[in-house]
């Protein structure tokens, strides 16, 4: 039995040499990694786009007060409410300030959590689902994949705390793979996950999703049923060999047959036939404004999925709240299906509020609205989907829901990319499924002439998967764990005067870096990533370099030490 196990928890995607003054609150999926959906906040290269100039310490004095007391406090423990509120009294230092991710400040070692922020924020929570999404032949039935795995990318920021993680410094970069057995569907197209099932969820787990304290985790909805058949089941016992996108195999499993799915309740994935490998990449491409690049990459039964992206936060402190939206340069995430003609889905990001800060109880909700919107495909077919996920505000007195609610609806040629923004607002005649429930908990769907309601992802019984890493020793110097060991080491003995001078020396040199670069003329040019094109003509999908492309390669053939 998988006892419930506790993620180190990480922030606000921003990452410069110094930190914003915000809580590092993670965010609900919203653009740094994430992306979209649960409880925590999320993150540009060569061609800067023309934004507002970063703001020193120095420019604000009582800011600046504020930052050297709590320097003194470096050596002392403290507990996670204490931590809370004494980000809460820098933060309303800084409420005037219009984006506190352009705010160079840097915060003491002993408010942070002993783990880079490239390393936090990643996509790869659930790689069983991202996995799973190219399984079926139905172009509807795809898109529900995607907006699935569009729940379950963050499920850390369901799970876990609110904290805040090292910002990354320039150049520093963070590689990763999973080796899993995607979900697999029952005959009526119910999501049965094999792999990280918590069998006994918390308390506040289960308050949060709107049950009872002594709810039982259920595997499904529904009886087990055999999963529905697919024409694309092709296994492989090496998923990185792919032939046409597909992994090759001399197993094969024909249309119209089934087979036994009961989930199990294991920790780690072999590789193997009906296994894929899901691999990570991304790389502090800008340092300010502070933006990421990434590359996420799946190959096994169901072919290749891959999805790429800008990670770019902005933040702003409203005096009881801290509101994290995406920036300017982060247009979501664009996930590709090359075995599907190349059929695109554009997730963007809504804007998380991360409240309670004030009680030193901070939590995180979502606000506004996800949108999904599917392009190419089948050259046969004109006709795709758009999704709007919304998230209704949450009431000020009462206890948080953490409702979402949504429409599927269809779209001809280019129509209704940007026609509709609300849900309301799509004609009925136009809706293919509507969507409810509670992301912290389950979301149920049904389809337009259908009265009963398919289970879309129960979030309850999800553990976050564990990331394969190379062993330190083997890491690159600006690796993330390479760069920030000495501080993560110092932090995890308590030892927290030795973590900040740790960290200011680390800063201390990337300043010297960035000065030495500003004396020559050089400009920075990224490592794993093609520099973005300049003003509107950055489309929100980052190119890889040839050793970017043979970086992804070589975590798809990697082996190592199994994550704890």
């Amino acid at each position: 039995m998988l006892k419930r196990t506790t993620s180190s928890s990480r922030s606000i995607k921003s990452t410069s040499d110094t930190e914003p003054a915000s809580s590092g609150a993670a965010a609900a999926g919203v653009g740094g990694g994430s992306s979209a959906s649960a409880s925590e906040a999320a993150s540009q290269t060569g061609g800067s786009p023309d934004n507002e100039a970063a703001t020193s310490s120095s420019d604000n004095p009582d800011l600046a007060a504020g930052l050297e007391n709590l320097d003194i406090m470096d050596g002392q423990t403290q507990s996670e409410a204490s931590k809370f509120k004494q980000l809460v009294a820098i933060m309303r230092k800084a409420l005037n300030v219009k984006d506190l991710t352009g705010l160079r400040v840097s915060l003491p070692a002993n408010l942070m959590e002993p783990v880079g922020n490239l390393e936090y924020w990643n996509y790869l929570d659930r790689p069983d689902f991202f996995a799973a999404i190219g399984e079926s032949d139905d172009q509807l039935e795809r898109f529900v994949s995607v907006l699935r795995w569009t729940f379950t990318k963050d499920l850390k920021f369901v799970k876990g705390k609110i904290a805040k993680p090292y910002n990354s410094i320039l150049g520093e970069h963070f590689h990763a793979y999973c080796d899993t057995e995607p979900v697999s569907f029952t005959t009526s197209g119910e999501p049965q996950p094999h792999l990280y099932i918590d069998e006994e969820p918390s308390a506040e787990v289960l308050a949060n999703a709107g049950l009872p304290s002594k709810a039982k985790t259920k595997r499904s909805s529904t009886p087990f049923e055999p999963s529905r058949p697919t024409s694309k089941e092709i296994y492989s016992e090496d998923t990185s060999a792919v032939v046409g996108g597909v992994a090759s195999s001399s197993v094969s499993t024909q249309s119209g047959t089934t087979q036994s799915t009961a989930p199990t309740s294991v920790t780690t994935c072999s590789r193997g036939p009906g296994k894929a490998r899901v691999v990570f990449l991304n790389e502090q491409t800008s340092h300010h404004p502070p933006i990421s690049h990434f590359v996420l990459e799946s190959r096994g039964p169901y072919g290749t999925v891959r999805c790429t992206g800008a990670d770019q936060v902005s933040a702003k402190f409203t005096g009881t709240a801290l509101k994290v939206f995406p920036g300017p340069r982060n247009k979501g995430l664009f996930l590709i299906l090359p075995d599907r003609d190349d059929e695109e889905y554009q997730i963007t990001h809504p804007t998380a509020v991360v409240t309670g800060l004030v009680r030193a109880s901070p939590y995180a909700t979502i606000s506004e609205c996800t949108y999904i919107t599917q392009r190419g495909g089948p050259k046969t077919s004109n006709k795709h989907y758009r999704a709007i996920i919304s998230y209704p505000d949450e009431a000020w007195l009462s206890k948080a829901k953490f409702l979402v609610e949504g429409v599927i609806y269809s779209c001809e040629g280019d129509e209704g990319e940007e026609e509709f923004t609300k849900v309301k607002q799509v004609p009925v005649g136009r809706i293919v499924a509507t969507f409810n429930g509670c992301w912290r908990g389950q979301i149920r769907y049904t389809l337009t002439g259908q009265e009963d309601s398919k289970l879309l992802v129960d979030m309850v019984p999800l553990l976050v998967a564990p990331k394969s890493v190379a062993p330190i020793e083997q890491q690159d110097p600006l690796e993330t764990r390479k760069v920030w060991d000495d501080v993560s080491q110092a932090l995890l003995r308590k030892d927290f005067s030795t973590a900040g001078k740790n960290k200011r020396a680390l800063e201390q040199r990337q300043r010297d870096n960035a000065e030495a670069r500003k004396k020559s003329g050089e400009v920075y040019t990224p490592r794993f990533f093609q520099p973005e094109a300049e003003g509107d003509a950055w489309g929100g999908r980052p190119t890889l370099t040839q050793e970017g492309s043979e970086a992804i390669e070589k975590e798809f053939k990697a082996e190592y030490p199994k994550p704890e």
